[in-house]
């Protein structure tokens, strides 16, 4: 990182710490707290990610960091191949843990910033339209996961983290190849209906939520994208499925899901969706690419833990999409 004194010196900020926060830095200045934000793509892109989180703010979404200006009225800050900007952030609570209630309040929250885009437009900023892009990303990362299974069955020497892998791609097959054909079957639905909101927030999990003055704040967004917003749901919901105290438990997947569209009715194709993107491993499939693809060994380790916490979850998962598949008769 550059050096982070001659960028915080364009803000009138003084006596400050500062911290490495999930590529982002935390400034402290004890009465107050601001986020100093990484932003590696193109400045167009990032001219459009700073209005459409401006028209945000001002559109009612105050459960996240308002953008602060440079001394100069400028949004960023450019330095060598990194862009830099700054907004205000909250003191988390101290009392703050993860429940069934902050759960709730985060599934919640995720609506209203869902219902604050829906008068924005999607042609006032230079977002690709990425919904088909999407769907085939899913099928190649599923169909990659399926081939390994039969890869590494293949193989006569084996190590032991290729047999725990293995073991979850055998428990998990059954999950893939449907969740293989819930993403193949949205290019077949027909009578498609508009989607209720354009944008997705790409990636959010429950860890983008904190609890600060007793009230469930949004930490951060750092990409937005006109796309599926299913996938925001889908990966939040998927975070706190995995959490050990609700380990895929199908009724708080329904108590969520219902909290969330309230009285709005889900059509085939947002149910297709939000399964698919629930369902989907994606802790899994990271550790699958960064040794198998990637062939990066430096946390084997930490994987060997997460793989054993991913495989005792197995026969809930099982269990969980079972009983939506049925449901749903995919």
């Amino acid at each position: 990182m550059e050096d982070y004194s001659k960028i915080l010196s364009n803000y009138n900020i003084e006596g400050y710490s500062i911290s490495f926060k999930d590529n982002d830095y935390i400034v402290d200045c004890k009465s107050e707290m601001f986020m100093l934000h990484t932003y590696r793509s193109k400045k167009t892109q990032l001219k459009d990610f700073l209005q459409f989180y401006e028209d945000l703010y001002n559109n009612g979404f105050r459960k996240i960091g308002k953008i602060i200006k440079t001394n100069n009225g400028n949004k960023y800050i450019k330095a060598r191949d990194t862009s830099y900007f700054l907004t205000s952030y909250f003191r988390e609570d101290t009392d703050f843990v993860y429940n069934i209630d902050f759960f709730k309040n985060s599934i919640l929250l995720l609506n209203k910033f869902h219902r604050c885009t829906i008068e924005l437009h999607p042609e006032k900023y230079n977002f690709k339209r990425e919904y088909t892009k999407y769907i085939k990303r899913y099928l190649k990362r599923i169909d990659y996961m399926l081939n390994l299974k039969n890869t590494i069955s293949n193989n006569i020497i084996k190590s032991y983290f290729d047999n725990q892998v293995l073991d979850i791609l055998v428990n998990y097959n059954e999950v893939l190849t449907n969740c293989k054909k819930i993403f193949s079957n949205l290019s077949t639905i027909k009578n498609k209906t508009p989607h209720r909101y354009k944008f997705s927030a790409s990636g959010i999990t429950i860890d983008n939520f904190t609890k600060s003055d007793n009230k469930i704040k949004l930490k951060n967004i750092n990409r937005i994208k006109y796309s599926y917003y299913h996938m925001d749901i889908g990966s939040l919901l998927n975070s706190i499925l995995n959490q050990p105290s609700v380990n895929w438990d199908y009724q708080t997947f329904n108590d969520l899901i219902e909290i969330y569209k309230k009285n709005y009715n889900f059509s085939l194709e947002d149910i297709y969706l939000i399964l698919g993107f629930t369902v989907f491993p994606y802790k899994f499939y990271d550790i699958c690419r960064d040794i198998y693809k990637k062939h990066s060994h430096k946390n084997i380790s930490e994987y060997k833990l997460e793989l054993n916490n991913i495989l005792s979850q197995s026969e809930n998962v099982n269990t969980w999409f079972k009983f939506y598949v049925e449901a749903t008769d995919i």
